[in-house]
């Protein structure tokens, strides 16, 4: 391979001849501005009067001195920088052209070399992913033995000696879990240790929960027995209950039978004594308009100025005499009399009945 291309080999000799420092140039073409500078500096004076004509010509042949090196330091750089920033410009031009054409050959050897480092690029990105994956199935069975303890958790005691069986056929061989065959090991020793600690608890639970739980099918089965001789007492409660309650009906409905019995007889009695008393009225007011008759009869028989005799009222129980004087000429109704008879006497109107129907009676036989 060819040594890089410099500057100084691609000059002519009096070019690269031309070449120095930028630093020294740059402070060689300010150095006589400086060392007059640091003169006029040196040659200043500041004590004058710009009031005074003199004093202004002073101040300003001063400033002219400054004011000098100002411009000509300026006007010296603008001069040394031109050929510079055309040399600049030249170089920018000719460089761009040069780059053009340089471009497509470097560009089709770049190609051909990124498409080379790419292809191992990716060469080893996918032999990183296989590696990848490798370790993360190694490490995903390794997680699965770890969680075994997890997953019995809440199981009983059946289940997990299931799981401590499978847990303990699980060979651990270098060709599965290659570098990681060490922390497989520990992993599984950890997980046996832990579950066979767990199956051991369980056990303990298991046999105090069948004890607890006898114990409360025990004191169930007692309260059942409580329950039903509650039940069965509360039955027979109820039925004895339900027995007073009929019996007790029976009872009332027979003594309300035996009531309307007697209510039934007690009317048709009293029904009887009012037919009784009506017809004994009837005769006896059938015996008065005989009476009557009789004595008009005898009377219109007599001698011409008859005597006039006074007819004597008729003979009447004693029922009448209980009839005010306002009513002798108005009988009142049976049922007037007889409510007369019980206030008269402060008895029942069955007690009245009973009077006025044996007073009839012994009427009927004084007639």
């Amino acid at each position: 391979m060819n040594a890089p291309i410099t500057v100084k080999d691609a000059l002519p000799a009096e070019l690269g001849q031309a070449t120095i420092n930028p630093e020294q140039y740059a402070a060689a073409v300010i150095a006589p501005f400086q060392s007059a500078l640091e003169a006029a500096i040196a040659e200043d004076v500041t004590d004058y009067d710009v009031t005074t004509t003199a004093g202004m010509k002073l101040a300003t042949a001063r400033r002219a001195v400054f004011r000098d090196i100002r411009i000509g330091t300026d006007k010296e750089r603008a001069a040394r920088k031109a050929p510079l920033l055309e040399i600049g410009r030249l170089l920018d031009a000719k460089a761009k052209e040069l780059v053009a054409l340089v471009s497509p050959f470097e560009d089709r050897h770049d190609a051909v070399i990124k498409a080379e480092e790419a292809r191992k690029a990716a060469e080893k990105a996918e032999k990183e992913r296989i590696e990848r994956e490798r370790i993360a199935i190694i490490q995903a069975r390794i997680q699965d033995i770890s969680n075994v303890p997890g997953i019995a958790t809440g199981k009983p005691s059946v289940s997990m000696q299931a799981l401590l069986d499978d847990l303990n056929a699980i060979e651990l061989t270098l060709e599965e879990f290659a570098e990681f065959t060490g922390t497989a090991m520990q992993t599984k020793q950890r997980a046996v240790a832990q579950l066979q600690l767990m199956i051991d608890a369980m056990k303990t639970q298991e046999i105090d929960a069948a004890r607890i739980k006898a114990e409360r099918e025990e004191l169930d089965r007692q309260q059942e027995i409580e329950r039903q001789r509650v039940i069965e007492e509360r039955a027979a409660l109820a039925r004895q209950q339900a027995e007073a309650d009929a019996a007790r009906k029976r009872a009332d409905d027979q003594a309300r039978a035996e009531q309307a019995e007697r209510d039934r007889i007690a009317a048709e009695e009293r029904a009887a004594a009012q037919a009784k008393l009506d017809a004994q009225a009837a005769e006896l007011h059938r015996q008065q308009e005989a009476f009557r008759a009789e004595q008009e009869a005898a009377r219109l028989a007599a001698e011409p100025e008859p005597e006039v005799v006074e007819m004597p009222e008729p003979a009447e129980p004693e029922l009448f005499e209980l009839q005010q004087p306002a009513l002798v000429n108005k009988r009142p109704t049976n049922e007037q009399l007889l409510m007369a008879v019980a206030d008269l006497f402060t008895v029942t109107e069955d007690v009245a009945y009973q009077w006025l129907i044996e007073f009839a009676a012994q009427a009927q036989e004084a007639a």
